[in-house]
Order: structure tokens, then sequence, then C-alpha cells
């Protein structure tokens, strides 16, 4: 039946069932010698007698009885309840509820019903009756006077149901999110495949399921997932927000009986985000919120929510497969081929990114080269983890040109790069994931003392690769509640294996030492710590780097699980010599700068770093160009500061008016 045609049906009805009780209200009034019999009661048991002798397509059921039937409500509170609407609907009616309590109010009590309607029963005022329960009406009472002469006042939302209307209830906008139109993520074909196996293997309704975790992925996955449930269960997906629940437990209760009567008077669902950012007390009160409510409950999580049980649904990123087929669909080069292929093996995207990117490309193409650059740089920046509060991203500048190095350490840096670039080649082409079970990443060890170029490598291969470098904050990792720094470590883990970005543990002995005997409590968990590091280091797809001044600090069991442990030397003369005359920006004036006599200080390449630079600001305040008296001035103090012995053979340093001449 149309809308249309319902709601003039429904008007009319209810227009009838006024009638009536104005006829019973008058004869309440004026009683007649035989009495009467509620109208409304015969005429719901007319309809009810006549339900199996007329056609189901000609069966009209207004709002009236549909609330009756949602409800589970017996005659007798559905002619309350309906009395209680009615004077809001007829100021007529109104009166004469006013006139038959001989009371200025117009609302109806307990007391007035029980006179009016037959059958009554007394639990029309349990608060485990739904009348109460779902806040359907509210019973008013007054201080020192009955509960049976309590004023019911019908909820504004169940009025408006009466009249036609089904708009949402106002207390509830403010917790939910707006709905969206259109799905935010497009669903690739391994991931609709795994809500319809689940709906395939659902026999019974999903209400019955209650709660239904879905997790892993992005947000916007799983709520494409929630959406794809929803529909399956003809509803329409609400979103709720672990932050957006009230503190109070009265009103904690009042939104889930709010929410609970919405089911019933919408075919809705609801989705909960559930955030790890959220406190201890804001999970406990969205737990005991999911348990209250009725329907349909998806919960969208990072990982399952164990205390809430339920089933639960996995989501993945689209497979590489997946999304080489989509990045072809996106481009139309003749390279398009080698371009899929490079960015799906190295970032996890969904299908609606791509897209995105793709129509961005299409729409600013250039020569084929560009493409493929322009096109690695926008997934990364997509897939780009938010690790401000646990990483430091560094701004990779250092090139091959710019860094020294003996030749064997040279080399195994170099290896190390063409690992990670030709990894999808060697494991996905020629077979290799299929002959193992882990190990896929790349994990090195760099040793050396502090200045010795370690992080300066780390930003080399990574400008090399085109990847993000995190340097971890290990303050911010590690925290002292027990399973916090596991989660910290998850969270850095996984978003980097998404992004493909590089990740930099510097000072790793810190957190990548060895386990100590188990004595207390505190040794117990500070072993589970590392024990998980040792598990996520093998499955994690990307590159890790740990730098160390003491190798030996490490745990064995970290070792054996590197794929490259790289020594990083002190400089000798050859190399210091090297480091001296490429420490200089080419647009830095010079004058007389004599590298052979500077690489005969015995220092690493940090410290030749500071020279250089602090040689340069002196000589900018001077207004000249770096010489020979800046550089040994600045050496000066470099010595001192590192507590080293400023006499070196072949090096005179001039007094100190002679610098400053």
């Amino acid at each position: 039946m149309e809308f249309s045609t319902w709601t003039e049906h429904n008007t009319q009805s209810m227009a009838r069932r006024i009638g009536s009780l104005k006829e019973l209200l008058r004869d309440y009034l004026v009683p007649s010698e035989e009495g009467t019999e509620s109208p409304i009661a015969l005429e719901l048991e007319l309809e009810s007698e006549s339900e199996d002798t007329q056609p189901e397509t000609e069966r009209f059921v207004d709002a009236l009885e549909i609330l009756q039937h949602r409800f589970d409500l017996s005659p007798f509170e559905t002619e309350s309840l309906f009395l209680a609407c009615a004077v809001e609907f007829d100021l007529e009616l109104a009166e004469l509820c006013s006139q038959a309590k001989g009371s200025s109010s117009c609302h109806p009590t307990p007391a007035l019903c029980f006179q009016l309607f037959s059958d009554p029963a007394w639990d029309l005022l349990s608060p485990q009756r739904p009348l109460k329960h779902f806040l359907l009406i509210d019973f008013v009472g007054e201080t020192g006077k009955p509960q049976l002469q309590s004023r019911m006042v019908a909820d504004p939302r169940v009025v408006s149901f009466l009249r036609g209307l089904n708009d949402p209830d106002e207390r509830l906008r403010w917790v939910l999110t707006p709905e969206r139109s259109e799905i935010r993520a497009r669903l690739s074909s391994s991931q609709a495949g795994r809500i319809d196996t689940f709906l395939s293997r659902s026999s019974d309704d999903m209400n019955t399921e209650h709660v239904i975790q879905i997790f892993g992925a992005s947000p916007s996955i799983r709520r494409a997932g929630a959406e794809r449930l929803a529909a399956a269960n003809q509803t329409l997906l609400k979103t709720l927000c672990c932050d957006s629940l009230p503190t109070s437990l009265d009103e904690l209760d009042l939104l889930s009986r709010l929410w609970n009567r919405e089911c019933r008077l919408m075919p809705v669902s609801l989705m909960v985000e559930w955030s790890s950012e959220c406190d201890r007390a804001q999970h406990h009160r969205l737990e005991n919120f999911i348990r209250r409510l009725d329907g349909l409950t998806i919960v969208s999580a990072s990982e399952p929510v164990r205390r809430l049980g339920g089933t639960t649904i996995e989501m993945h990123y689209p497979t590489p497969e997946e999304q080489k087929e989509c990045w072809l669909e996106n481009l139309a080069a003749s390279n398009a081929e080698s371009i899929a292929h490079r960015n799906a093996a190295q970032f996890d995207l969904e299908i609606a990114e791509i897209d995105q990117v793709g129509r961005r490309l299409v729409k600013d193409s250039g020569p084929e080269m560009q493409l493929a650059e322009a096109s690695w740089d926008a997934c990364r920046m997509l897939a780009r983890p938010d690790l401000e509060d646990l990483a430091q991203r560094i701004t990779c500048k250092s090139k091959w040109h710019d860094f020294v190095l003996p030749a064997e350490p040279m080399e195994m840096l170099r290896q190390l790069v063409n690992q990670v670039r030709y990894r999808s080649v060697v494991l996905d082409q020629w077979g290799f994931r299929d002959k193992h079970n882990r190990g896929f990443g790349v994990t090195a060890l760099f040793c050396g003392e502090s200045g010795t170029g370690k992080t300066m490598a780390a930003e080399v291969i990574a400008n090399d690769l085109r990847l993000d470098l995190f340097r971890i904050d290990l303050s911010s990792v590690v925290n002292k509640y027990i399973g916090e720094t596991e989660k910290n470590l998850r969270k850095l883990f996984d978003a980097a294996e998404r992004g493909g970005a590089i990740l930099f543990f510097d000072e790793a002995d810190a957190l990548f030492g060895k386990r100590s005997e188990v004595k207390d409590s505190h040794d117990r968990y500070a072993n589970i710590e590392v024990n998980y590091l040792l598990q996520r280091l093998e499955t994690f797809r990307g590159l890790v780097i740990l730098a160390t001044n003491n190798k030996s600090h490490l745990d064995s069991a970290f070792v054996r699980r590197l794929r490259f442990i790289i020594d990083f030397p002190y400089p000798e003369t050859a190399e210091r010599r090297e480091i001296w005359r490429h420490v200089f920006p080419e647009s830095a004036p010079q004058w007389n700068v004599d590298a052979g006599m500077l690489a005969k200080l015995n220092i690493a390449g940090g410290n030749i770093h500071n020279i250089a630079l602090n040689a340069a600001f002196a000589a900018a305040a001077e207004g000249d160009s770096v010489g020979m008296r800046h550089m040994l001035e600045a050496a000066r103090y470099e010595l001192i500061k590192s507590q080293k012995p400023l006499s070196v053979p072949g090096i005179t340093w001039p007094e100190r008016q002679e610098m400053h001449s």
C-alpha cells in the first residue's frame, strides 16, 4: 500500500476511534440506563474477528494496531495509551476528559481508565510492562496523591507515530551520528564475500544474534560491512560513538530504553564504534549499554571485544590482486601493469581510495614516469599512518652521495634496499610466499657508536625507497600499566604495515633488551613485552630498523630474527676526509678549508656535521666566508664537549685572539 494511501486510511481510522472515545466519555458523564460497553474494545475485537475473513491484500492495519503488536500491549493497555494520545489530537475530547476527571487537566489518569475500559489490569502501572518500560506514557504523580490519580502524558514520539509521522526521537540525535546516503567504502569481492558467507550461515533472523562484531581493516570498511548486514536485515543503520555516551547511569538507562523503543517504531539497527582511545570507564559504560539493547547491534572495532561475546566477522583490506585489478581499471597508461603491481605490493588501500587516486591521475595525466611517481606519492599520502603520539615522522633529505661508509657495510645497505624493493617479485611472482608462513618483512640492526651514521643511513634508505620513516618515541610507547605497551606497539606495527612505512627504533636495546629471570610480577610483564615484540617482528611485512650502541645488550632471540646486522665502524682518516669534503652544501661560501688537515681529528661523522654547522653560523655572524679559523674554533668546542684531548698531531690551534681577528 502506498504511503499516501496508508496515511489517509490511518487518519480516518484515528478519527473513528476518537469519535468512539467521545461517545464513551459522554456516556460516562451522563450514564444510560442499560450501560454501554467500550466502543474501542468492541472495534478492536471486530477487526480481530474479521481478519481471517478478509483477503490479506485488503487488510488495513492502522498505527494503533502496529503499536499494539510491536509492543505486545494488552487491549486495556492499548485503549489507555490511545486515550492519553487522543487528548493531543482533539480539543473536544480533551475537554470531555477534563470533565470526566473533575479537574482542569485534560490528561487522563489510571483511575479514569479503570472506570472507562473493560478488563482493567493493575499491571498498567508496572515498570516492567511496555507502557512504562518503553516510555510510551509518562505517569506524572503529585505529592500526597495516590498513583491512580497520576496524569498519563503520552510521549511526543508516540503521539507523532499515531498521526502517521515516524521521525526519530529528538533525544537520540545528539548521540547518533548523521546518516550517510552513500557507503563510504566500496567493498571488494573478498570483503563482500565475508559478509555474504555469514548471512548464508545465519539461518535465523539476525535480530536473534543481538551482537555482531566486525573487526579489522579500517573504520570505513567496517562501516560498509555493517551497512551490508543492515541492508540484508532490511533496516537503516545508525551509528553511535563510544565517547558520546552519557556518564550518568540514569541517563544511560534512558538512552537504552529510547533506542529499544526506536527499534520497534522504525526498521533500524545500531553500529557502535568501539574506540581504543576511550578509557576503561567509557568502555565499561558501553558494555553495559550494549547489553541493554534489543535488535541488531553491530560493534565496529579494530580487534574483537571478548567481553561482549556475539558473532565475529573479520574484515581485511582488499587483496593485492583486487587492488591491482582496481588500479588497472583506473589507469590507461602503457606502464599501468607495472604501476598497479608496484602500488598493490607496497600499500594496503581501499577500493574507493584507489578509485579516488585514479580519477585524479587521469585528470592530471602527464608523462608515464611522472604518472608512476605521482601514483606512488598519492598512495603514500593516503596510507600514511597517524602515529604523531607514538612516533616522529622524519623528513628524509640525505642521499647516497651524502653518505660515507666502508665498502662492505655500504653494499649491505644496498642489498637491504633491494630486498624491500623487489620483495613482491620474489615472494609473489616467484612463489616464495607459498613456501613460507612468516618472515616476509625485513628487519635490520644498525650497530655502532654514536655519530657513526645509523640514523642517516635510515634516512638514505627511506629516501631511496620513497617511503615514510618514523622514529619511535620510546617514552610514549612504554607504559607502566599492564598491557598498554603491547597495545601501543600493535598500533605502531599495524599502521606502518598498511602504509608501507619504515619503523626506526633508536636506542633499541631499551626496548629489545635481554629477558631476565622472573623474580616478581614486573619481570614477568617485562618479558611479555619482549615476547610480543618477537612475535610481531616475525609477522610484520614491512621494514624495521633497530639502532643500538651496544649489540650485546639485545636479546639473542632478536638477533636470530634479524635479516641484516650492519656494523657502522668509527671512520678512518680516508672516510673522515671524504665526509669533510661533502659536509658543506654547494651554495655555502668557503675559503681555504683544508679537508686533509681536518681529517686528522679523530671524530665521528655526527661531530663533523656539528663542527661544520657551528662554523657556518660563526662565519655568517661576521659576514664572511667559512674559513679554517672558523672551522678550528668550532672543532675546539666540539672536542671539549666530547671530552676528547685537544692535542692532535698535525694541527696547531691558533690563539683565541687570532681566531677572532
